[in-house]
């Protein structure tokens, strides 16, 4: 969110919150404000594995575009990295804005990709070339202190557990 041009990488989100802030660490996470918990929502009492919709959820994407618009499930992710190839640019169509193209290996078109630029985790910058979002999957194992993101390096997509306290960008869906 945040963002109007594919170029732009929007702001940072700790995962479930709708609000950014300057600081991403348990200290100010909205949901529990330690590594080991307890959490008020997302946890092993209430079940939920994917951040609620709708304009009281979680989603920052739903509650602010509405409609079917959301943050990409795990799945979805997963989904992107077995359909798609990733090739890693340091000048994006002239911007000189450095991030990863996601070119479909299923799709008849492959002429056009998804763009997503490079970014930091929210807690400090670095050279490097990746691109970190969230997905609106939460692990609930051991204790629910992490949630699904996506980190991808170079030409690689990993789907990773990181601390739902870390700030990271949000690329929306619609069904």
């Amino acid at each position: 969110m945040g963002s109007e041009k594919p170029e732009d990488f929007g702001d940072y989100y700790a995962w479930g919150e709708t609000e950014t802030k300057d600081n991403y660490d348990w200290s100010t996470y909205k949901f529990g404000t330690s590594y080991s918990g307890p959490f008020s929502k997302y946890n092993m009492d209430d079940k939920k594995t994917s951040l609620e919709t709708g304009p009281n959820g979680d989603d920052v994407v739903s509650k602010r575009l509405g409609g079917k618009w959301r943050i990409p499930t795990k799945e979805e992710w997963e989904e992107l990295k077995s359909r798609c190839t990733l090739k890693w640019t340091s000048d994006y169509n002239g911007t000189g804005v450095p991030g990863i193209i996601a070119t479909s290996i299923v799709s008849a078109n492959r002429s056009e990709g998804l763009f997503f630029p490079a970014t930091s985790s929210g807690e400090s910058f670095y050279d490097c070339p990746n691109a970190k979002y969230w997905s609106s999957s939460i692990d609930l194992y051991p204790k629910c202190e992490f949630a699904y993101g996506v980190n991808l390096v170079e030409e690689r997509i990993h789907i990773e557990e990181f601390p739902r306290s870390y700030g990271f960008s949000i690329r929306p869906v619609s069904e």
